[in-house]
């Protein structure tokens, strides 16, 4: 299997599919406007820092988000090279599924 081809379903997986597709959706949208620590994150989508938390791990798990700074205290949350290489993949599905 390709690799675009396992990516884009993991994509579909993770930003449709699947129980958190939206709140992943939400986190990477502020990500890919502004960086952001999680306590950030949880103040401009008026969510809570647990949800934060356990949907940053899920992206970071799968290669969608990274920090230079381990896990360190109010460390700051960028796409990787991955996630912006499908960022416009991503958000067509998000156009088709009526989540733009």
């Amino acid at each position: 299997m390709e690799p675009d081809r396992h990516y884009k379903q993991l994509l579909l997986y993770l930003f449709v599919a699947s129980r958190g597709a939206e709140m992943r959706s939400r986190i990477v949208k502020a990500l890919a406007s502004q960086p952001s620590n999680m306590n950030q994150l949880a103040s401009r989508l008026k969510i809570d820092y647990k949800t934060v938390q356990y949907q940053i791990e899920v992206l970071s798990k799968h290669k969608l988000v990274e920090t230079p700074e381990s896990d360190a205290y109010g460390a700051v949350y960028f796409l990787t090279e991955l996630m912006e290489y499908f960022l416009d993949y991503v958000n067509e599905i998000w156009k088709k599924g009526g989540k733009t």
